[in-house]
């Protein structure tokens, strides 16, 4: 599906319960949008589409980034939701690429090194949303473009629900696979997730992804990006005319919900 001169051109396929996508980033012009906005106000459009089939085939390291958000001390459902996803990783069967395991902490600070070999502490933050561990992702990108990386989050810690419980292993299955790793190599793509949608923004439903880092580093960086999607919604959806509480509002992109769209833009 091309959109030649409106936005990120995609192709996506699905193999074995995850879903590849190639979206093209070749270069960007720069559209003013809010000069209010942070920087120079502008939000990246992208004017032509290119598959790239280069390196498909070499074998890459692998940093995985886990954002991790406890909203209550002490909670047994919390804890085994870490436990959880940590066994999932060392279990992968990627896991020999792994090279680390990057994680940042929101609201309530938790060391996971005793029980997790791979992992090592970027920051803390008292207060935050996904766009900060998105930045460490981004900047990683950057110092490594030929890498690959893996996002992933404690989905189900504020809302311990069954469907958050299901959701959530099957993200994680689904970043953390065979498939995902070699879809560069079979299928040309340099984004891998569960799912993804092209409405009513280009993302993957979850907010996890593996994708490779030559791909991240042409990104508007996060801490930019939030507000600037943000504005995008609203000029697209008029969601500054709709009332605060309209239903799925998150799925707009407004505010912290901007995080699920950002690796997409």
């Amino acid at each position: 599906f091309d959109r030649e001169g409106m936005g990120p051109s995609w192709l996506f396929l699905m193999v074995l319960g995850c879903v590849c996508v190639e979206i093209s980033v070749p270069h960007q012009s720069m559209t003013p949008l809010d000069e209010s906005d942070e920087g120079s106000g502008l939000i990246s459009m992208h004017t032509s589409v290119e598959m790239h089939h280069n390196n498909s085939h070499v074998s890459k390291d692998v940093t995985v980034f886990y954002h991790v958000y406890l909203p209550y001390p002490h909670r047994d459902p919390t804890q085994r939701i870490l436990q959880e996803q940590v066994e999932m990783i060392e279990k992968s069967p990627i896991y020999h690429h792994i090279k680390a395991v990057k994680y940042t902490t929101i609201h309530i600070p938790v060391d996971l090194h005793p029980f997790c070999k791979k992992c090592h502490l970027v920051d803390h933050y008292p207060k935050g949303y996904e766009m900060k561990t998105l930045q460490h992702v981004y900047e990683h990108c950057v110092a490594h473009p030929t890498e690959r990386v893996v996002y992933i989050h404690t989905k189900g810690t504020f809302h311990n629900s069954l469907g958050n419980k299901v959701f959530r292993r099957a993200l994680m299955r689904s970043v953390l696979s065979e498939e995902c790793y070699k879809a560069r190599g079979k299928f040309g793509c340099n984004t891998c997730g569960f799912r993804y949608s092209p409405l009513p923004h280009p993302h993957f439903p979850g907010d996890m992804f593996a994708a490779d880092c030559e791909y991240v580093s042409k990104l508007i960086p996060p801490n930019r990006a939030s507000r600037r999607i943000s504005v995008a919604s609203h000029h697209v959806f008029g969601i500054s005319k709709a009332p605060q509480k309209v239903p799925h509002r998150s799925g707009y992109g407004v505010g912290r919900y901007a995080a699920e769209f950002w690796i997409a833009t």
